[in-house]
C-alpha cells in the first residue's frame, strides 16, 4: 500500500492561529472580568441586605431603638466619639459587633472586591461602615424609627469604598468631575445601589459620605436625606 504523506501547519498558518486566539483572548478576557466584578457587586449586595435584615432584628429587640456609638465609648462631637467603632465598622469592638448575633458571621461584613481578608481581629475593619452622622446622632439622644424624616432616602449603613465602579474613596475632594456609587442600606432597612449627590460648590467635599447633601440640616436624621 502506498503510504500518505499529512504535511504540518506552516510557520504562515501558526502565526495566524495564535494571532488569531490572541485576539478573542483580548476581546473575551476584559467581558469575563466585568461579569466577575457584577458578580461580585451583587455578592455585596447581598452581603449589606443581610446586614439590613440584621438592623430590623436589632431595632426589633431594641424597643425600634438603633445601634449607638455611646456601646463603645462615643461622644457627640468628633474629638471624643470612638470613631473605630464606626469607621470601616471594626469587627469585634463596634457597631458590627453588635449586630453580630443576628448575622453570626464575619464574612458578611466583607465585599467580594475588597483585598483585605475577613477575620475576626478586633483591629481588623470590615468594607462597610455605619453612617457616620446616624452614628453621631445616637450619641445625642436614643435614636428611633421615628426620628428618621424620610426613611427610604436616607443612608444609615454602606460602602467604605467604591469597590466596584470607579475603585475610589467616598469622600472626594471639591471640585471634582467624578462621582461616587457605592452600594447601601437606607433607614427603611432596604438596601440598593447608592450614587452620592453632589455636596454644591462651597463644600469642602464634592461627596461626602458621612453628611445628608438635602433638607435644612444635613447633621440630623430629622431634617436630612441622600435624594431629592
Amino acid at each position: 500500500m502506498k503510504k500518505r504523506n499529512y504535511p504540518g501547519f506552516t510557520l504562515i498558518e501558526l502565526l495566524v492561529v495564535i494571532a488569531i486566539i490572541a485576539i478573542l483572548a483580548a476581546i473575551l478576557f476584559p467581558v469575563f472580568a466585568k461579569a466577575r466584578e457584577k458578580a461580585r457587586d451583587s455578592a455585596c449586595l447581598s452581603n449589606l441586605k443581610q446586614i439590613a435584615m440584621a438592623l430590623t432584628q436589632y431595632n426589633q429587640d431594641y424597643d425600634e431603638k438603633w445601634p449607638t456609638l455611646k456601646v463603645w465609648g462615643g461622644g457627640p462631637d468628633y474629638a471624643t466619639q470612638f470613631a473605630g467603632a464606626i469607621g470601616y465598622a471594626r469587627l469585634t469592638n463596634g457597631i458590627a459587633s453588635s449586630l453580630q448575633p443576628y448575622v453570626k458571621n464575619y464574612n458578611v461584613f466583607f465585599c467580594p472586591s475588597d483585598s483585605q481578608k475577613p477575620s475576626s481581629d478586633p483591629w481588623i475593619y470590615g468594607s462597610y461602615e455605619y453612617r457616620w452622622v446616624l452614628a453621631w446622632n445616637s450619641c445625642q439622644w436614643d435614636v428611633g424609627d421615628s426620628d428618621f424624616c424620610t426613611p427610604a432616602s436616607q443612608v444609615v449603613y454602606h460602602e467604605s469604598f467604591d469597590w466596584h465602579h470607579g475603585k475610589y474613596g467616598l469622600a472626594l475632594p471639591n471640585p471634582t468631575s467624578t462621582q461616587p456609587i457605592c452600594n447601601a442600606v437606607y433607614a427603611d432597612c432596604h438596601a440598593k445601589v447608592w450614587k452620592l449627590p453632589y455636596q454644591g460648590t462651597g463644600a469642602v467635599y464634592g461627596y461626602d459620605p458621612h453628611w445628608f447633601a438635602y433638607g435644612t440640616n444635613g447633621g440630623s436624621i430629622k431634617e436630612g436625606w441622600d435624594v431629592q
